[in-house]
């Protein structure tokens, strides 16, 4: 079975359809994420599948989880008076 169908149809199987004609996953396939959209057709009785790759969301997502770390001297750095070269008031410490 293609790695982005594994485990779909277990899915498909214990979803509680009267309640809500669809749901979502995330599937990571090959280092790619998606995620997959999965619908039930009364008609026919089938179900269809819409997926996108959501690779470059997912990385900016985790990237917003890391924590940020700035130094003192990095927050002086960004100060405009050092920047151009004027004295910097005496600072406590």
């Amino acid at each position: 079975m293609h790695p982005y169908l594994v485990g779909l149809l277990e899915m498909v199987r214990t979803h509680a359809w009267g309640k809500s004609n669809y749901f979502s996953r995330i599937v990571e396939v090959n280092g790619q994420v998606h995620e997959q959209v999965i619908y039930f057709v009364a008609a026919g009785n089938t179900i269809r599948i819409y997926g996108h790759d959501i690779s470059e969301y997912k990385q900016a997502q985790d990237l917003l989880q890391e924590p940020v770390t700035i130094s003192i001297i990095s927050l002086i750095m960004l100060m405009p008076d050092y920047r151009l070269g004027y004295p910097l008031p005496h600072l406590p410490f």
